[in-house]
C-alpha cells in the first residue's frame, strides 16, 4: 500500500496566514515610508506648530491729562491670584493645599475654588485667574507661599484709574467689557472677546488711540503643554495719551458749586474755543465700571441707570433746554442788524403786552412797569415787553436767522458722544419730520411773541449757549469748542486745530449788546447786580434767564451766561440749573464761584 507523500513547504491555512502577514508588513512599510520620508516635511511642520503657542501681550492704555499736565486718567496696579493648572493637576495633595491657602487668605470656599479651576477654562501654558483685585496684603500673603503651593501665582496687572474719582466723569467716560457689537466692529484690529474698551465719553470716542497695539509672545511647549522656551517676543505698543483743554481745578470748583443741584456748567476761552469746564450734576464715579467689578459696583451701576435724576446724562451737551431771557441778547442783536431798532429806540412798558384781538396779555418780568425803556436798559432789567415789541417787528425768521448764525439747532462738533443739536424753530425745522415740530407747522404771532423771550420751541444745550456768548464776547467770531488739544504717543503728536468763523455782525451792534450785558451785572437794578456786587473788580458782563416748564409752569430752568473781564474777555461761563428760582438767584451764584476761582487761580 502506497501513501501520498506530503509536499514540501507551507501549505493550507498556515500559508494563507503567512501571505496575509506578508502583505500587512508591506503595507506598514509603505505607510512608514510615506510618513517618515515622503511626507516627513509636512508632518514635521505640523508637529512644530503643535509645539508652538502664541501669547497675546496687552498694551498699557493711554493716559489723559488736563491743560496743566495734571493726570486725570491713568492705570494703577491690580493684584490678582492665579493658578497654573498644568502644575496643579500633577498632585491631588497640591490641589488640597492650594484650596486651604485660598480659603485662609481670600476667604474662598471649596466650591468656589473648584468652580474657578474648571479644567474647561484652562490653557496649559497660561495662568488661570482665581480672584481679581485682591488687596495688597492678600497679594503679599500669597506671594510668601508661592513657591510652596503647586501652581499658585500672585500677579500684578494694570487697571484703569480715574485719579479724581467722579471729576469730569461725563467728559472722561469709562472703560468696561467689550460688547458683542463692539467686538464685531473692532475684531479686525486684533481685539479679543475679553478686552476692556471705552464705553462712554472720551474713552469711547478715542478708543483706538487709547487702546494701543497688542504684542505677541511665541513660546515652545513640551508634550504636556508646559513652557519650554520663548521663541520670539513682539512688545506691545502703549496707547497714546490725550491732552485736554479742561482745567481740573476749575472743573472741581464748578462741580462743587453744582453739588446738590441738577444742572450743568460750561466754561470756555472765548479767544480760541478751548473748553475749560464741562460739569454735569448729578454725576457718577467711572471707577465703578473698571474691570473687575465688585458686587457693590454692579449695584451702583444698576442704580445710576434707574434713578430719576439721570446721573449718567451729560446735561452740558446731551440735554437741550429753553433759554428764556438768556436769548434776549441774540434778539437784540438781530434787531440792530436788521435796523428794526437802534440804540436809541424805546418801547413803552406798562407791565404787559397785548396783541390786537387777543384778550390774554403777555406779562413783563415780575409784572414790572418799566415805562419807556431802551435796549441796553431792557437787557439790564430784563424787560419782556421791550422784546415782545422787538420780536413782533422782527418776525420769527429774523430771530431764527440770528440763531442760525450762532449755530443754534446744530451740534457744535465737540468730540463727545450723545450731543444734542437743540432746536432753532426756522421754517425748515417747522416743516421737518421732527415730531416736536408738529404743533408749530402753522406758526402764529403768539409763537413769535414767546420766541422773543426765549420761550417756545427754541432749545439749546449749555455748551451751545456758551459758544454763542463767546462769539458775542470776542467781537463776532464763533469758535467750535475744542476739548482735546493734542494726542501724543509713539514718538509722534497730533495737534487739534482751532476752528472758527465770523458770525457776520457789525462791531457797532455788538457794542450795544455788550453794554447792556455789562449793566446786567455792574449797575443797580441789573438782574445779577446783587450777586456780583462784592466782586465788581472782576468786571463781569452777562445775562440771566428763566424758562418755565411743567404742567402749570410751576418749575423753572434758570440760566446765567456771562464773561469777564468785559473789556477783554478771557473766560465765558454758562450755568444752567433745573428746578431753580430765577437766573439771578440760582444760576448766577454758581457761575460766580467759577469766575472768582478762575482769576484766583491765575486764569
Amino acid at each position: 500500500m502506497e501513501f501520498e507523500r506530503p509536499k514540501k513547504g507551507i501549505t493550507g491555512k498556515p500559508r494563507v496566514l503567512l501571505v496575509i502577514a506578508g502583505v500587512s508588513l508591506c503595507l506598514v512599510a509603505v505607510r512608514l515610508w510615506s510618513l517618515q520620508i515622503a511626507s516627513s516635511d509636512r508632518y514635521r511642520e505640523k508637529g512644530l506648530r503643535n509645539r508652538i503657542r502664541t501669547v497675546v501681550l496687552k498694551p498699557r492704555r493711554g493716559n489723559m491729562y488736563d491743560r496743566n499736565s495734571t493726570l486725570l486718567v491713568g492705570n494703577t496696579l491690580r493684584y490678582d491670584a492665579s493658578v497654573f493648572y498644568t502644575e496643579l493637576e500633577r498632585s491631588d495633595q497640591g490641589r488640597a493645599l492650594l484650596s486651604r491657602v485660598l480659603e485662609r487668605v481670600l476667604g474662598l470656599t471649596q466650591e468656589q475654588v473648584n468652580r474657578r479651576l474648571d479644567p474647561r477654562r484652562a490653557i496649559p501654558y497660561l495662568p488661570m485667574k482665581v480672584e481679581k483685585g485682591i488687596s495688597e496684603g492678600q497679594f503679599y500673603q500669597l506671594k510668601s507661599v508661592e513657591g510652596e503651593v503647586p501652581g499658585l501665582l500672585a500677579e500684578v496687572e494694570a487697571s484703569r484709574d480715574y485719579v479724581e474719582g467722579d471729576l469730569a466723569a461725563h467728559v472722561l467716560g469709562a472703560v468696561g467689557a467689550i460688547s458683542p457689537e463692539m467686538y464685531e466692529r473692532y475684531k479686525e484690529y486684533g481685539y479679543q472677546r475679553d478686552d476692556a474698551v471705552g464705553i462712554m465719553g472720551l474713552e469711547s470716542m478715542f478708543e483706538r488711540e487709547l487702546q494701543g497695539k497688542k504684542g505677541r509672545l511665541q513660546v515652545q511647549v513640551d508634550n504636556r503643554s508646559r513652557l519650554d522656551r520663548v521663541i520670539e517676543e513682539q512688545k506691545p505698543e502703549p496707547g497714546k495719551d490725550l491732552h485736554l483743554t479742561i482745567d481740573a481745578r476749575l472743573q472741581r470748583t464748578a462741580e462743587n458749586a453744582l453739588s446738590g443741584k441738577k444742572g450743568a456748567v460750561v466754561a470756555l476761552d472765548p479767544r480760541n474755543g478751548d473748553v475749560l469746564v464741562i460739569a454735569s450734576c448729578p454725576t457718577f464715579d467711572p471707577n465703578a465700571y473698571s474691570l473687575p467689578r465688585s458686587d457693590e459696583d454692579v449695584e451702583r451701576i444698576k442704580a445710576w441707570g434707574q434713578e430719576g435724576d439721570r446721573p449718567l446724562y451729560n446735561r452740558a451737551i446731551s440735554v437741550a433746554y429753553p433759554l428764556g431771557s438768556a436769548f434776549k441778547p441774540m434778539v437784540g442783536l438781530a434787531g440792530l442788524e436788521a435796523r428794526v431798532v437802534s440804540r436809541d429806540t424805546s418801547f413803552h412798558c406798562p407791565g404787559a403786552f397785548y396783541l390786537p384781538g387777543v384778550s390774554r396779555p403777555w406779562r413783563c418780568y415780575h409784572n414790572y412797569h418799566h415805562g419807556w425803556i431802551g435796549l441796553e436798559d431792557a437787557l439790564r432789567r430784563s424787560c419782556n415787553v421791550y422784546f415782545y415789541n422787538l420780536g413782533r417787528a422782527l418776525g420769527v425768521e429774523g430771530m431764527c436767522d440770528m440763531a442760525s448764525r450762532l449755530h443754534f439747532g446744530e451740534k457744535t462738533g465737540i468730540v463727545l458722544p450723545m450731543e444734542d443739536g437743540g432746536i432753532n424753530p426756522d421754517e425748515a425745522w417747522r416743516q421737518s419730520s421732527d415730531p416736536r415740530a408738529e404743533p408749530f407747522r402753522v406758526w402764529y404771532t403768539g409763537n413769535t411773541i414767546n420766541l422773543s423771550i426765549g420761550q417756545g420751541p427754541l432749545e439749546a444745550t449749555p455748551l451751545q449757549a456758551a459758544c454763542s456768548y463767546a462769539a458775542l464776547a470776542n467781537g463776532g467770531t464763533y469758535y467750535h469748542p475744542r476739548l482735546v488739544s493734542k494726542i501724543v504717543g509713539g514718538g509722534q503728536g497730533t495737534v487739534f486745530p482751532v476752528r472758527s468763523e465770523a458770525i457776520g455782525v457789525s462791531e457797532r451792534s455788538l457794542r450795544v449788546i455788550k453794554e447792556g450785558m455789562r449793566r446786567v451785572v455792574q449797575e443797580q437794578g441789573g438782574t445779577a447786580y446783587r450777586v456780583f456786587e462784592d466782586v465788581s473788580f472782576l468786571k463781569v458782563a452777562g445775562k440771566t434767564g428763566t424758562a418755565q416748564y411743567g404742567a402749570g409752569n410751576e418749575l423753572s430752568y434758570t440760566w446765567f451766561a456771562g464773561y469777564a473781564p468785559c473789556d477783554a474777555p478771557r473766560i465765558v461761563v454758562v450755568a444752567l440749573i433745573e428746578e431753580g428760582e430765577t437766573g439771578g438767584a440760582t444760576s448766577a451764584p454758581v457761575a460766580k464761584q467759577v469766575l472768582v476761582d478762575f482769576f484766583t487761580l491765575g486764569g
